[in-house]
């Protein structure tokens, strides 16, 4: 089973719970025992219950860039970092900015905004220290082209 399938599974199954707990608060029961029952903190039942967002849906508004937005952005670093191009925190400042231009928006990211995103793709690398061993074309190991350029 991938992760996303197994995340999606036990969301619906935590929703199931909770909305039977709040269907046993509906039918005369009191948050405590409907909460003891279904196995949830009566806090989350009585939340639930009075319409209040997850912690991530309360966010969600105050994002720069949307999850589809930086898939796509971690997937051009991922590309340039194939390359052999080095990933500094300036390139993926400058592609945000550029996201967030291209749709119109004044806003732009900075230092923060880096390092929540790194939490994000623990993956993607950025570190100064470390280089990348490029394959060079035939053209550049050309011995004729090195005598050329061996007198400089």
């Amino acid at each position: 089973m991938v992760q996303g399938q197994r995340k999606r599974l036990v969301i619906n199954a935590r929703k199931n719970v909770i909305s039977g707990a709040v269907q046993d608060c509906k039918s005369g029961s009191l948050y405590v025992t409907a909460a003891q029952q279904q196995g949830l903190a009566i806090s989350s039942l009585w939340h639930c219950d009075h319409g209040y967002k997850s912690l991530a849906e309360a966010h969600k508004p105050f994002q720069k860039l949307s999850a589809i937005e930086k898939q796509e952005m971690r997937d051009w670093l991922k590309g340039l970092d194939d390359f052999g191009i080095h990933v500094t925190h300036k390139i993926i400042i400058a592609c945000a900015n550029d996201i967030l231009a291209e749709r119109g928006s004044n806003e732009t990211v900075r230092k923060t905004w880096i390092w929540k995103y790194m939490m994000h793709f623990p993956k993607l690398k950025t570190a100064p220290s470390e280089k990348k061993e490029v394959v060079q074309s035939p053209a550049k190991r050309d011995p004729v082209r090195l005598e050329k350029f061996s007198g400089l």
